[in-house]
């Protein structure tokens, strides 16, 4: 198989909308944490000022006294907009917020009963405070919301993606996310395992190359096997030898017969990662696979190399000799943890699952079985408000170390961010005292986090002038227990006993 050049999917920067070309982008705020079932996560509601100048965000459907148009949520699929849940419980107003467009993001008032944080920061109850894209949005007690743009409608994938998975679920290849990136992600593996072009998978660390060479597989059709090799120990000297193996007899009497990583994925798809790390020298061994052919050590007729070569780094594709390239037909990009934060919710539900499968003892506090069986995670709001503030330079690796530390700290039956996050929040920052203060009124057990960490504990009690009565009632214990807490992490107010 051969390319004649490559095509990078998805679209250049240089179209006004890369993802989506032709398509308008709206505010949206993405559900991404419920005190309820968390089945709901990931919908959205989408604010088009060219249908209306306001809306009413709130519990249950519309009705004729509503102030303006109630804001719906929906499920985004390519090519439509599914109904979501309404909004429900007691912990919400049935008009609970009024909501304008403006530029770079949306201008919300609280006009309801629940509290409303942005970013952590309580706001005033019945003043209009600007909310720009990345912005956290949470009406306490009930739900949270990331504020991001969308098109309001996804595009069709030209290309046929298979059977839909259900809405927040990993899809058949294990791929997470219901975001526009990752759904442009799934549609250039489909457009590039549609054609007889070998591929390049680039991107940053831990975003998925891998998955991404499964799925490429699957989609191909190919009836033979996977093969997978860490291209970064591959040298210079053994090359040959272990990509295309040897006859039997050379290069020494007695030697077996090897068919090398290219006669053993004949068939099927052969994945190089960490391709970037193998040096020019290293790389152009590749070449006359790439072109279709291929020659065993100790012989000296060519074999056909029919097989789907995939080759994946996190480097700077310049670091791919210049031949060496053109040689794919498609190169296709994996989405960061940056440019899918709305995702968040639905990867951390997902790696918790599987947690659950390898360490069922220390999953079984935070994973139960929800309706029909299905597992739900007991996630604390705190948490995700720590999560979609964080640089995730490390993705989901970065992701997945910070939720084991989590289990690990975390006396449960809600899962706490580590202390040292929230201490390192990016601004604003929650060392603030005020800003402490409305962080737990935000999560969901305010308690649980007190009882765990001296660190919140102290400016707690500095913030109620160390009035024990009110101090336990902030946080909805008595003072006898809160006492005691106070004596097991050796907190005493200044100049006290």
């Amino acid at each position: 198989m051969s390319g004649t050049g490559n095509t990078t999917v998805p679209a250049s920067s240089d179209d006004p909308s890369p993802r989506f070309p032709g398509v308008g982008l709206v505010p949206a705020l993405v559900r991404v944490w419920s005190a309820a079932a968390d089945d709901h996560l990931g919908e959205v509601a989408l604010f088009d000022a060219a249908a209306h100048s306001e809306w009413i965000l709130g519990r249950d459907a519309a009705t004729p006294d509503d102030p303006a148009p109630r804001a719906l949520c929906f499920r985004q699929r390519p090519g439509e907009n599914l109904p979501g849940g309404l909004l429900t419980g007691n912990t919400i107003s049935r008009v609970q917020l009024h909501v304008r467009q403006t530029p770079g993001g949306l201008e919300i008032t609280n006009i309801g009963a629940a509290k409303l944080l942005i970013n952590g920061c309580l706001m005033a109850p019945d003043v209009r405070h600007r909310a720009v894209f990345g912005d956290v949005v949470q009406i306490v007690g009930h739900s949270m919301y990331l504020l991001v743009e969308r098109p309001l409608v996804l595009s069709s994938c030209p290309c046929d993606l298979g059977p839909l998975h259900a809405f927040g679920e990993p899809d058949a290849h294990g791929i997470v996310g219901e975001s526009p990136a990752v759904w442009a992600f799934r549609a250039a593996l489909a457009a590039a395992a549609s054609t007889l072009g070998h591929v390049f998978v680039h991107g940053p660390t831990s975003t998925g190359k891998e998955l991404a060479a499964q799925a490429l597989h699957r989609l191909s059709g190919r009836g033979g096997p996977l093969v997978a090799y860490n291209a970064a120990t591959l040298t210079l000297s053994l090359a040959d030898s272990i990509l295309f193996g040897n006859r039997a007899g050379y290069p020494n009497p007695g030697m077996p017969e090897r068919p090398g990583l290219v006669g053993a994925a004949q068939g099927g798809t052969l994945f190089l990662d960490e391709i970037g790390e193998l040096m020019s020298a290293g790389q152009a061994t590749l070449l006359r696979t790439l072109d279709g052919e291929y020659t065993r050590q100790g012989e000296s007729k060519p074999q056909r190399a029919d097989l789907l070569v995939v080759c994946a780094t996190n480097r700077d594709v310049s670091c791919i000799k210049h031949d060496v390239l053109p040689r794919f037909a498609y190169v296709v990009e994996t989405p960061s943890v940056a440019d899918r934060m709305e995702d968040i919710p639905l990867l951390v539900r997902h790696l918790l699952q599987l947690e659950a499968l390898t360490n069922p003892a220390l999953a079984a506090r935070f994973v139960r079985a929800g309706a029909g069986g299905r597992p739900e995670v007991d996630v604390a709001a705190a948490l995700i408000l720590v999560l979609l503030r964080w640089p995730h330079d490390g993705n989901l690796r970065d992701l997945r170390n910070l939720l084991l530390r989590a289990m690990t700290e975390t006396a449960g039956p809600s899962l706490m961010p580590p202390v040292d996050r929230l201490r390192r929040l990016p601004p604003p920052a929650t060392e603030d005292i005020e800003d402490v203060q409305q962080l737990l009124d935000g999560i969901r057990s305010p308690n649980e986090v007190i009882m765990q960490s001296k660190e919140l504990l102290h400016p707690h009690m500095v913030r109620h002038g160390w009035q024990l009565q009110k101090a336990a009632k902030a946080v909805g214990i008595d003072r006898h227990a809160l006492a005691r807490l106070l004596e097991k992490h050796g907190i005493r107010r200044p100049g006290g006993d």
